[in-house]
């Protein structure tokens, strides 16, 4: 027999009325087998059974509904859709890898670089390092070049290893942060593209070459360090001199060629030892005249003359004056933990904490919009898009705009608090916000959920019983 919508949709709200949520959700499965293309109701349907705790059905339907209007291109409609569903399972990758979709469909490439970064971490956090990866390619995608790649990675992951040991990336992300000054992350990530592809190790020089060349002396030179290290690991001292002369020949440098004495003293390398010893020793008669260089350890830091000792057979050395002792060289392993242990430190997360406490000072001041600019560059960092997305919430329901409002709260909302009460705050705000634009269902939906988190929060309980009474037809108690 044929279901009567209305009628079992009536019969449902009385249900929910007298508080009989698995009555009410019977007749909505009714409805929704004989209409299975009634997406309203199928939504609502979702919200029962979040109301319910059944997790899985609720983000079944919430997706449901959402694939349709995606695919009929109401994008909007399915990214609000799509966030219900995260906001029931924080976890749910499809709706994160859909919201990325969306955004690039609608031009907000760092909106869709934010989605898949989450997607990323729950992929890598689930050991899904191939899934992770092809999420890296679609964020790559989204620049033009191996460097995009590079930065694209450098926003996904905390530390070089993740970038999946791809060679090609790992040397673009070098590059990059070469380019960048970040000096620590580019040392990072050429430790990470000798250790897994050895036989590439030159192809460093040529980062080392545009360094040098535009006046960097010290960072190209510590990554020449590397490459000569992992030569020297390989016993190919000759390998080592090699890096160690092609940096030279951008000019003198102190530390690079008592390094490549070294060398060569170590690899018996007799002809190319007295070449390095005599530039050696011009190199400190220079320094000595004119004082320390960019690159050079200074002059005042040099101790007495030694002798530096030959192979067996060779000419006698040239005794220039020794420099300071340097420590033995660390293997690649030590010096790979400790570039990486530097590279966790994320310069992007200070200049978004930069950005929070500007804004706050703004506000201070009352230059709200000024402070708004600020707080949505903020909320694109993980660690303050809770704090960020809160706050622009509260700022424009207080300036009229709840639409807008509404949308960051919600936001705030799927993000994970800083604290028990900071989250319950949020959908305290969320709730009220949703009444106040006639939404009493998404409300009512927001406060059981409040409910079941902190049953005595403020007027929680009088608030939902209004609501539901609203909701059956019955306004006043």
């Amino acid at each position: 027999m044929p279901v009567d919508r209305d009628a079992a949709l009536k019969k449902a709200d009385k249900q929910l009325g007298h508080g009989n949520l698995a009555g009410a959700i019977e007749e909505y499965v009714r409805v929704v087998e004989e209409y299975p293309r009634d997406w309203n109701t199928i939504n609502t349907l979702g919200d029962l059974y979040a109301r319910s705790g059944d997790i899985d059905r609720a983000v079944a339907h919430y997706t449901r509904v959402a694939d349709h209007l995606f695919e009929e291109g109401f994008f909007a409609k399915a990214a609000a859709l799509y966030k219900k569903a995260l906001k029931v399972r924080g976890d749910y990758e499809p709706a994160l890898s859909r919201l990325g979709d969306i955004a690039i469909q609608q031009g907000h490439v760092a909106e869709a670089r934010n989605y898949l970064w989450q997607l990323v971490e729950h992929r890598r956090h689930r050991r899904d390092t191939d899934g992770a990866a092809d999420v890296l390619v679609r964020i790559a995608a989204l620049d033009t070049d191996a460097e995009g790649a590079a930065a694209a990675a450098l926003g996904i992951f905390s530390d070089i290893e993740a970038a999946n040991d791809d060679p090609d990336l790992l040397l673009a992300l070098a590059r990059r942060h070469g380019h960048g000054g970040r000096d620590d992350r580019a040392r990072a990530a050429v430790t990470r593209f000798i250790v897994t592809s050895p036989a590439r190790a030159h192809e460093v020089l040529t980062i080392t070459d545009a360094l040098a060349g535009g006046g960097r002396i010290d960072a190209a030179y510590a990554l020449v360090e590397l490459v000569s290290d992992a030569a020297l690991m390989q016993s190919n001292h000759a390998g080592a001199a090699d890096a160690l002369e092609h940096f030279l020949e951008q000019g003198s440098h102190l530390a690079a060629l008592i390094r490549l004495v070294d060398v060569c003293v170590e690899g018996g390398l007799d002809e190319r030892l007295r070449e390095a010893q005599r530039r050696l020793a011009d190199a400190y008669h220079s320094d000595e005249a004119s004082g320390p260089a960019d690159g050079q350890a200074p002059a005042g830091a040099v101790v007495e003359p030694a002798p530096v000792e030959a192979a067996p057979g060779a000419a006698a050395p040239i005794n220039p004056a020794a420099p300071p002792a340097r420590p033995a060289p660390r293997d690649l392993d030590s010096v790979f933990a400790d570039m990486r242990s530097r590279a966790g430190q994320d310069p992007a997360a200070a200049a978004a904490s930069q950005l929070f406490d500007r804004a706050q000072q703004l506000l201070l001041e009352g230059r709200a919009s000024a402070a708004i600019q600020d707080l949505e560059s903020a909320a694109r960092t993980p660690a303050l898009r809770f704090r960020a997305s809160a706050q622009l919430g509260r700022l424009h329901v207080e300036r009229g705009d709840v639409e807008a409002g509404i949308d960051w709260l919600e936001r705030a909302a799927e993000a994970p608090a800083p604290s028990e009460e900071e989250g319950v705050a949020v959908l305290y705000d969320l709730a009220g916000a949703l009444e106040r634009m006639g939404e009493q269902a998404r409300a009512l939906a927001v406060l059981l959920e409040l409910q079941a988190q902190a049953a005595a929060y403020r007027d929680v309980r009088e608030r939902i019983d209004r609501l539901s009474r609203a909701q059956a037809g019955h306004p006043r108690a």
